[in-house]
């Protein structure tokens, strides 16, 4: 190639001569080492010429031969390898950063607007009440060995339980995830629902139930926190336990513990003593997934779609509500607030105030969540509801539908600060709704790699605020902490 050739090639001219000499330099490695019958000099000295390379490349050549680290083009292939750590180091970096930038973001947001953590607002009675917004991300994340099925916090102590679907029972402290405080293999198969009861000095009563057909309870003890003791083991299901549900002691003169089963069934226990006190049959058609339980209420929901009302005492069905496309996954009422009362003449208003409840949520595999309006029963002389005689007149009346979710909606949770609904779904995501518009306030996509099958919040206490919380479980193994 003549000097005053046009430069063509996509290299500089310093780039094309570094490439001539790796060529020969790599033909001259072969010749050396295959030992053939070619005239190795006259080669090197016709490339030279072919490449227009000094004939000092000989003696550069065998310099280099004899330091094989010293090649050119590893030396350049490990300057890219090291530019190239550099770059990932510095794209890391800048991941760190921003996730950092936006959670100080989000605290600027929440201090300078005043609208997420310590936002106060009025709700219809006029009472001045607080709201929170959890983060966008969470406060801390732990895994565990399998995916979570169930999962509960404690009421004041900062500690979350979970329950795996190898059966594995955990309690970790929420402040510290390194290592679970205590673990055991609670069930042979995966647990299903969680509750804490009532609890001694130092000392935790958990009820777990489980897909082996077996409710247990357990103690913890916080002194020695290392072990559970087995108190009783309830076994009257003929198929998987859905969820428990504990009642406290509401003039009883007993705890009672709620559960409900694919066997159709609803069953109701004496916790210390360990027996069936009842057992409700035929409240639905198919598997009931899911109760919730208020004084001698019991709202339940599963694969026949359809909402019911039981009064528990006597077993009698009240009312239910009809509208999900398909199986309902969980079922909540919404208890009224203590403040909360009717106009002294509006009779309706009173039997409300005095039953607990008017509306309730229901999530279903129809990717929905829905707000209904519970009709009330008729009341007897002692005070024992029972049915409307118009069949129309026992029909939950639909609120409102919250939309935003693409798959199953697999738990919901009322949030105790302000009229606020979390949910989380198949899609990986978990979700904010107002409860007074069904708007969704905040979203957070991909909350975990695969679907969340449980969440939990605060519970109300009396004489207690409740702490801003949330814990999610997902089929990824992994629990996220959001916390104030």
């Amino acid at each position: 190639m003549s000097s005053d050739h046009k430069w063509q090639i996509p290299l500089s001219k310093a780039q094309k001569s570094d490439l001539d000499r790796s060529i020969i330099e790599y033909i001259d490695w072969h010749i050396t080492n295959k030992n053939n019958n070619i005239d190795r000099n006259d080669l090197i000295q016709s490339l030279n010429g072919l490449f227009e390379i000094s004939n000092n490349i000989k003696e550069e050549d065998e310099n280099q031969r004899n330091q094989p680290g010293q090649l050119l083009l590893p030396r350049k292939w490990n300057s890219i390898a090291q530019l190239q750590r550099k770059i990932m180091d510095l794209e890391d970096t800048i991941t760190q950063l921003n996730t950092q930038l936006e959670t100080l973001n989000d605290g600027s947001k929440q201090l300078l607007e005043n609208s997420e953590d310590n936002e106060e607002c009025d709700d219809t009675n006029g009472f001045k009440i607080q709201t929170w917004t959890p983060r966008s991300s969470p406060f801390s994340s732990f895994i565990v060995e399998s995916p979570i099925t169930a999962i509960k916090l404690h009421p004041y102590l900062p500690i979350v339980i979970i329950g795996t679907n190898h059966g594995k029972l955990y309690l970790y402290d929420i402040l510290n995830v390194s290592l679970p405080i205590a673990s055991l293999y609670a069930h042979t198969k995966a647990i299903t629902s969680i509750e804490i009861v009532q609890e001694r000095e130092h000392e935790i009563n958990i009820v777990t139930a489980s897909k082996d057909l077996c409710i247990r309870s357990w103690t913890w003890n916080s002194i020695k926190p290392d072990k559970f003791k087995l108190q009783k083991t309830f076994e009257d299901h003929d198929h998987i336990i859905s969820q428990i549900a504990w009642q406290p002691d509401y003039k009883l003169g007993m705890s009672v513990l709620f559960s409900c089963s694919r066997d159709n069934t609803i069953k109701v226990w004496n916790l210390h003593e360990g027996w069936c006190v009842k057992t409700i049959k035929n409240a639905h058609s198919d598997w009931i997934r899911s109760i919730d339980v208020w004084k001698h209420y019991v709202l339940s929901g599963g694969h026949d779609t359809s909402v019911r009302l039981t009064h528990w005492p006597t077993g009698n069905g009240l009312s239910m509500g009809v509208g999900h496309d398909f199986p309902i996954e969980k079922v909540l009422l919404i208890p009224l607030p203590e403040f909360y009362k009717e106009d002294s003449s509006d009779y309706n208003g009173k039997l409300y105030h005095k039953m607990g409840f008017k509306y309730c949520l229901t999530a279903g595999r129809d990717n929905l969540i829905k707000m209904w309006e519970i009709p009330l029963p008729r009341f007897t002389t002692n005070d024992t509801p029972i049915p409307n005689v118009d069949p129309e007149s026992n029909q939950f009346k639909l609120i409102r539908e919250f939309k935003g979710h693409t798959s199953w909606v697999r738990d919901i949770k009322l949030s105790q600060l302000g009229p606020f609904l979390f949910s989380c779904s198949d899609d990986k995501s978990l979700k904010m709704w107002n409860l007074d518009t069904g708007d969704c306030v905040k979203t957070w996509p991909n909350f975990h790699s695969g679907f969340i099958n449980c969440i939990a919040t605060d519970i109300d206490l009396e004489e207690r605020k409740p702490r801003k919380l949330l814990v999610s479980g997902g089929i990824d193994c992994k629990c996220n902490i959001l916390m104030n």
